[in-house]
């Protein structure tokens, strides 16, 4: 009998645990980069408000006591995200107060700038005067898609380690312990002897011990029905 080789049936159980693996988890990655790309400008949008709110009282002040320096410092804090490109203060005539605050990376395609616009609190009039953001879209994106190949490559690393934990199961728990049984019933037929298979170490309850226990029966079968012819010839 030939014997096949070692971790064949765990490499082949391997391969079809992770074809199944891969499906579903390059799934989700696509639905969630889908969900992602659908909602990135959102969240982009959301996050910039968040920070505008953060400041706003600062710059509110500035404004009320026409304190341009000032203002222009408080605007400074948010180019510190280097997804607003340029920001400013507009009364509504459309009259800048002090000058607008840019990045100082260049940017030459205006087709990714987005503007966002929050009312600032003058005297009791609020939204009278705003801020004015010129959001680079560009730079978001590449946030987005940064985010995206780094969960790849943590996929990827996932993947791998869950392979090679299934690879040690299944050699350890399946490939393993029938090799040994191949080897024994191989070595049984080759000998003269009458010698039972052993039960495994580890395997005596378990549907590998059932079925040596059966292997077994059938050779002890197998041994009588040749006894028998034998002494019916003679």
């Amino acid at each position: 009998m030939t014997i096949a080789r070692p971790n064949q049936l765990a490499t082949r159980l391997l391969r079809q645990s992770l074809a199944i693996i891969w499906f579903i988890i390059i799934l989700l990655l696509v639905v969630d980069i889908l969900v992602d790309y659908k909602t990135h400008s959102v969240d982009t949008h959301q996050q910039i408000t968040r920070q505008v709110a953060l400041i706003n009282s600062s710059l509110s002040t500035a404004v009320q006591e026409n304190d341009i320096s000032k203002a222009q410092q408080v605007i400074s804090l948010l180019l510190t995200d280097r997804r607003i490109y340029q920001a400013k203060i507009v009364y509504p005539n459309g009259q800048q107060f002090g000058n607008s605050v840019r990045q100082s990376y260049s940017f030459d395609s205006e087709q990714f700038l987005e503007s966002q616009e929050f009312p600032i609190k003058s005297g009791d009039s609020l939204g009278a005067v705003k801020l004015v953001l010129d959001l680079n879209m560009q730079l978001a994106a590449d946030s987005f898609v940064r985010r995206s190949i780094a969960m790849s490559i943590i996929t990827i690393l996932a993947v791998s380690l869950i392979a090679g934990f299934l690879f040690l199961l299944f050699e350890r728990q399946l490939s393993a312990p029938l090799h040994r049984f191949f080897k024994m019933l191989n070595k049984q037929q080759s000998s003269k002897k009458n010698l039972a298979i052993p039960a495994l170490k580890g395997h005596e309850t378990d549907e590998i011990g059932q079925w040596i226990e059966v292997t077994n029966e059938l050779l002890n079968s197998v041994r009588e029905t040749k006894t028998k012819e034998s002494i019916a010839k003679a």
